[in-house]
């Protein structure tokens, strides 16, 4: 598979070359501008938006607790 992020520019950083391509929104990015998430980089707007659509962990485990 030929890496596509040769010559690819970061969307948020012109001037710096992109090291790889976000699995969600498909735009390029630097290192800065990436966070590793479930075995993914994800740039931050993904990432923020899968947190506000994606119920906390720890919520859930509540739920599964008696009531004390």
């Amino acid at each position: 598979m030929p890496n596509l992020t040769i010559h690819q520019r970061c969307w948020n950083h012109e001037a710096r070359e992109a090291v790889c391509r976000c699995p969600e929104c498909g735009r390029s990015f630097c290192r800065e501008c990436v966070t590793e998430h479930a075995a993914r980089l994800l740039c931050a707007s993904c990432l923020k938006a899968l947190s506000q659509t994606r119920p906390a962990r720890r919520n859930g485990l509540r739920r599964l607790l008696p009531a004390g």
